[in-house]
Parts: structure tokens; sequence; C-alpha cells
């Protein structure tokens, strides 16, 4: 469990730092003294793949009280921890006063392009409300060459506190269908498919025993009530509920000793961007580039329908726009507004573009509250996809999908 972990939240819309946030900021003490040290192993293996030591700038995205920050700084690096929870950024600036901590949405990292040699995410990005563009975030603060690292749990059945896990459920809200759980990315491929869709290269992947081992009863149910899952669950159950349940499941892991040990086997990858000197950074070989007749509105519509992020904006002596970037999942959109003055952005012309999401349906239904006119209801294509077309407010035509088979 991670201070980014479980949020039952879709993955498709809005960024997850609001209802995260509260969730990791209940027990952050309880986290900081308890839980969050269980994964020291799992911290050490990365430090040491990714050969933090002096000199070395990292930032943990979904750094939680900050311990991995705490060791990496111990090393020589100079750190920097993002997060959703306002009181565990607190507890890791008190554990490194010199680091740079904020706190935030991962789908929009407050940092300036190629700014660390390592970033770091131990089960955090397969919670974002949209990983792929998280995990594009984490690569376009990374420096060329620098280490990518995703680090999760590895399966089920190789994780004994998926048996916690599992107790929870029954005491928490339902989740909706679409959302993200934490063994989503426990299988190499998930892991290596997610690098490729945000252009990072795997160059290495390593599973690490990480234990968690309590003395007691009492400080067992200390770390593990301090997780978000737990706090989720005692919000709808209340605290004694929880706590028998989980007591209940701690009984099988109970050593001759009276002390409590649950095996997990961690596992992460560590890539980096593969490296060309004609494209820039963010770009792939095609991009498409819209010319429109209101680049503000098109903005707008794509936030809205498409969880697009603006990343660059050149406005005109007039306040129009000139030239927008937008990032929308691994792909980069290009638009800029037409000026009957200018000697290449004269007339608008509608164009056909086709995106891939996670939910055709909802995306679909989002996109018409948003101004787009439905040109197909979405259904089932014999390729495949779940598909639909829409119009957006300048014309534009978008199909639609999500591949399901």
């Amino acid at each position: 469990m991670s201070s980014s972990a479980n949020s039952n939240e879709p993955a498709d819309g809005i960024g997850s730092a609001p209802i995260q946030g509260p969730l990791w900021s209940a027990r952050v003490k309880d986290w900081a003294e308890v839980q969050e040290p269980t994964a020291q192993p799992m911290f050490e293996a990365v430090l040491k793949a990714t050969g933090v030591g002096p000199g070395t700038s990292l930032l943990d995205v979904g750094c939680g009280a900050g311990l991995l920050c705490q060791l990496a700084n111990r090393r020589g690096a100079a750190v920097a921890g993002f997060d959703a929870a306002e009181s565990m950024i607190a507890t890791a600036r008190a554990r490194v006063p010199g680091g740079d901590f904020r706190v935030g949405d991962m789908e929009a990292l407050p940092f300036a392009d190629h700014s660390f040699d390592v970033v770091t995410g131990v089960n955090s990005f397969q919670f974002a409300a949209n990983p792929v563009r998280a995990l594009s975030e984490a690569c376009r603060v990374a420096k060329p060459r620098a280490s990518v690292v995703i680090a999760t749990w590895g399966k089920p059945e190789d994780c004994e506190a998926e048996a916690v896990l599992a107790a929870l459920r029954p005491l928490s809200p339902p989740a909706p269908s679409s959302a993200p759980g934490p063994f989503a990315l426990s299988k190499r491929d998930a892991l290596e498919e997610i690098l490729r869709q945000a252009g990072l290269q795997p160059t290495e992947f390593q599973e690490v025993d990480t234990p968690f081992l309590y003395p007691d009863l009492p400080t067992a149910l200390r770390g593990l009530l301090a997780a978000g899952p737990a706090v989720r669950a005692m919000q709808t159950s209340g605290e004694q509920k929880v706590a028998q349940a989980i007591s209940d499941v701690l009984g099988r892991y109970r050593q001759p000793d009276g002390s409590y040990r649950l095996s997990n086997k961690y596992m992460f990858v560590v890539a980096t961007r593969p490296q060309s000197n004609y494209l820039r950074p963010g770009f792939r070989t095609l991009t498409p580039y819209l010319l429109v007749n209101d680049a503000e509105r098109l903005i707008a519509f794509l936030q809205t329908a498409f969880g697009a992020h603006e990343v660059l904006r050149v406005p005109r002596p007039d306040g129009t726009i000139m030239h927008a970037e937008l990032q929308i999942g691994d792909s980069r959109l290009e638009l800029g507004q037409a000026d009957p003055d200018s000697a290449h952005f004269r007339e608008p012309g509608a164009a056909g573009i086709h995106i891939y999401v996670p939910d055709t349906d909802a995306t679909y239904h989002r996109a018409l509250a948003a101004g787009a006119l439905s040109t197909t209801a979405p259904y089932d294509a014999p390729y495949g996809d779940r598909a639909a077309n829409i119009v957006d407010p300048c014309g534009n035509h978008w199909f639609v999908a999500t591949h399901v088979r």
C-alpha cells in the first residue's frame, strides 16, 4: 500500500487528488511510523537499480510521508516529492527539510521539463485518474537519459496483504466497474505496455520480497488502518468493524513469538525515453494539427471531453491563440486559430481524428454535454472496438473507440 493507493475512482475524467488526499491524510503518523517502513526493501532496490547517489536529482511521485526521498537524500541525492495528501507532504518536509515537496494531481506535475535524473512511482501510477497521462508527465519532467520507475504489487497470489484488502471490500463503498485496483499493473506485460504508451522503453525488471512485519497486533492495526483503503472502509462501516475484520485476517499470519508477518512480492520496471535527435520531447513522428475558428472554445471542449492537458500556448498580440499544444493520453495535439492576415493560418478546415479512450460510452456522453454533435451513437464494430462518432464545436470529426476484444 502507498499514499496513492486504492482510490476506487474512475480512471477516466477528473484527477484523483481531491478524493485521495483526505483518505491518506487521516492517519499520517501511524502511516509514517508503522506502515511506510514496510516498503523499505522495495525503496532500497529501486535506489540501487537506478544508481541514486551524490549529485542525483530524484522526484518521487506519490511520495507519501517521504521515506524513499529520505533514503535517497542519505545517499547524497537532491530530492523532490509529490503527493495528493497535504499531511503526508508535511511529514515528508519534516523528514527532508531541503527537499522540494508539493501537493496535487500527478497528471499535471508542477515541475519544468527535463528536471530530474530519476523519477519514481511506488504504487502510484496505477491509481491515477489517467495512468498514461500521469506517466507521460513523469517522462516530461525526466531528463533525456533519466530513469523512470514504476513499482507496484506483484501478482495477488504472491501477496498475502491481498487478504487484508479482500476483507475491506465488503465494508467499503462499491467500486465503479472502471476503477483501477492495487493489482492493475501486477503483470509484467501490463507494466511494459503502459510504459510503451507513455513513450518509454523498459530496460530492467526486478521482483523484490517486501514483507509486512509487525511486533504485535496493536502495531499491525496501527499500520494497516492508516492506509487509504482502510480509512475509506471506516468511513462507511466504522472503525470497530474494520479493525475486527483485519484482526480476523491477521490471525493466519501470527508467528510463534506473537509477531505478524505477511509475505509480499513487489515488482518494478526501470525505463528510459528512447533517444532521438530529430523529435522534440513529447512528440511522435505524426502529430495532428487543427486549424479552427475558435481555439479557446476547442481547448475547453478537449479538456472536458477527452481530459486534455494544455502544454503550450502562444498568443497573438490581439489575444487569440496562434499556436497551442495539448496532451491527450500518450499523444500530442497541436492547434491554432485561423487568421486571414496570416500566411499559413488563413482558413479553418475540418479534420478527422481517431482517438482511443478507456470508455467510449462515457466519453461520448461527456463530449455531447460539452457541445459536440453526434454523428454515430456508440456501437460494437466488427474489428473489436466499441466506437462512436462526434463532431466538435469547431467542426472536426472525432472517431472515438475503446478496444474491447
